[in-house]
């Protein structure tokens, strides 16, 4: 299976810079880490925080900072895929090409 590089493009999504890294964390790795943290609650634990969330008006923002992440991270997901099959595919390619290189011989 061949492939072309990917081509650039002026509007193209491009991964935060270092500096750009610091200023994400919050709201995006919060985010993450209190969405790992709500998976070990049992469902009336997670009810009772999220009436409390609630009455400090903190739930729609938690809520929506969660899929504001899912969404922020869906491109470093295609992009860590995308290259993950590349590597796979030149990885396989490269027995084919040993062999290939032998059988001349």
């Amino acid at each position: 299976m061949d492939f072309e590089p990917w081509q650039h493009e002026p509007d193209e999504w491009k991964p935060p810079s270092n500096e750009e890294w610091a200023r994400l964390a919050n709201p995006y790795l919060v985010s993450v880490r209190m969405a790992w943290l709500t998976l070990f609650k049992t469902k009336p634990e997670l009810m009772e925080m999220i009436a409390g969330m609630d009455r400090e008006g903190i739930f729609e923002p938690y809520g929506n900072g969660i899929r504001e992440s899912i969404d922020f991270f869906k491109a470093f997901l295609a992009v860590l895929e995308a290259a993950e099959a590349r590597i796979i595919c030149a990885g396989l390619s490269l027995g084919d090409e040993e062999d290939s290189t032998k059988n001349r011989r």
